[in-house]
């Protein structure tokens, strides 16, 4: 809006197309809501003085009766209504999801509600320790994370219960170690600042 002087619908409109909201909440109690006069309190001014909007008009944004002043100000709201996509994390939390949401779409079909999922996974080589790594190499080779991944089950479940308790055993020791160097230091800090140095 600074930039190019466009009104806050404009601006809403067209930044709302590259913005995507992925929520990880699978039940409503855990989305952050706020009473209205939170709200006015805090961004009363910025909605009138910066976004040239009404205080009502940023408060629609965030509920589900734009006009019921009672309403909380939902945050997942505000930001389903900022995006041009919504999805959840797996499968099954998109499915909830589109229940979650579908007081947004009243006459949306619930399995139309348009909630998305995209299937959280690891980067496995940023992952995983060097220890870890060199387990999953000695076990499964070094081109594992290249191409099919069928026989990886099979090729870890030929480690032996010797060797991954072994991994396990130093796994412990280097967390164990690390959160005791960790420690020192900000003990060690917290002495400094505590003699005002």
């Amino acid at each position: 809006m600074q930039e190019t002087g466009q009104s806050f619908e404009v601006a809403l409109a067209v930044t709302r197309a590259g913005n995507l909201f992925t929520t990880h909440t699978a039940v409503a109690a855990g989305f952050d809501r706020f009473d209205p006069a939170l709200i006015e309190q805090y961004l009363g001014g910025y909605a009138e003085q910066k976004l040239g909007i009404p205080l009502h008009d940023l408060l629609a944004l965030g509920r589900k009766n734009p006009n019921d002043s009672s309403e909380s100000f939902n945050m997942a709201y505000l930001a389903i209504r900022g995006s041009g996509a919504v999805n959840g994390v797996s499968r099954l939390h998109g499915e909830v999801s589109q229940q979650l949401f579908e007081p947004l779409f009243p006459h949306w079909p619930a399995d139309e509600v348009p909630v998305g999922y995209v299937t959280n996974g690891v980067h496995m080589p940023t992952w995983d320790s060097a220890p870890a790594d060199e387990l999953w190499m000695e076990a499964c080779g070094k081109d594992r994370w290249l191409g099919s991944t069928e026989t990886l089950e099979h090729d870890i479940r030929r480690v032996s219960a010797a060797r991954l308790w072994q991994f396990r055993t130093a796994a412990s020791k280097s967390l164990v170690g690390y959160v005791r160097e960790r420690l020192s230091r900000q003990t060690d800090l917290l002495r400094g600042a505590g003699r005002g140095g």
